[in-house]
């Protein structure tokens, strides 16, 4: 069966340290991977902004601006740039067709009425008192 490739963006997020949960539970729903979240630089001038750093298909991208503008108040912004192509869809599942009805494929066997599972035979004694 062939695989759909997706692009995969590399994604660098600056939020507040309030936002930072909101953000890094947006990216996982959005099937993002986290690559790591940068501290803010110690300085007294710099506002407390973290940096995350993670990689997120393309698709799932679509309205991010809107929402994190949303999820952080208006103080977050984010940068993407390609990163690279994977196959979407599960690579730990082997591919075996199942549930999947193809012409080419045979049906799988079914039970026919006359080979219906049969109750248990009454073999044991029966006590009764």
């Amino acid at each position: 069966m062939p695989k759909i490739r997706e692009s995969v963006m590399r994604v660098r997020v600056t939020t507040p340290d309030e936002f930072l949960g909101d953000v890094m539970g947006d990216l996982n729903s959005r099937r993002g991977q986290v690559e790591s979240v940068e501290p803010p630089p110690t300085s007294n001038f710099a506002p407390e902004a973290y940096t995350v750093l993670a990689y997120v298909p393309q698709p799932e991208l679509f309205n991010y601006a809107t929402d994190l503008r949303s999820m952080t108040q208006g103080r977050g912004s984010f940068e993407m740039e390609f990163s690279h192509y994977r196959d979407s869809g599960g690579d730990d599942a082997p591919d075996d067709g199942a549930g999947v009805r193809s012409p080419l494929k045979p049906s799988p066997p079914t039970r026919s009425a006359g080979a219906a599972a049969q109750p248990p035979a009454d073999n044991a004694t029966d006590e009764r008192d």
